[in-house]
């Protein structure tokens, strides 16, 4: 029973130091935008060959309706 007493006072001091401004703000800072910026560095090829497949399955897609429709046309 004490050792749940302390860990939860522990946790409820940690948090409210957390959740001071200037905390959040070095946080933000320090360890969210690094991490955020690593993920985005490593993930940007895989967005860029994503993008380019998705636009040419969509020119693939309206050629094929435009030879459908000049086929039904005949």
């Amino acid at each position: 029973m004490i050792i749940r007493e302390i860990i939860h006072d522990l946790l409820h001091h940690t948090l409210d130091e957390v959740r001071e401004k200037q905390n959040m703000m070095r946080l933000q800072t320090d360890l969210i935008d690094p991490i955020i910026q690593y993920a985005f560095a490593h993930l940007y090829p895989y967005i860029i060959v994503t993008s380019i497949l998705f636009f040419f399955t969509f020119i693939l897609a309206v050629a094929i309706l435009i030879f459908i429709l000049k086929g039904q046309s005949l």
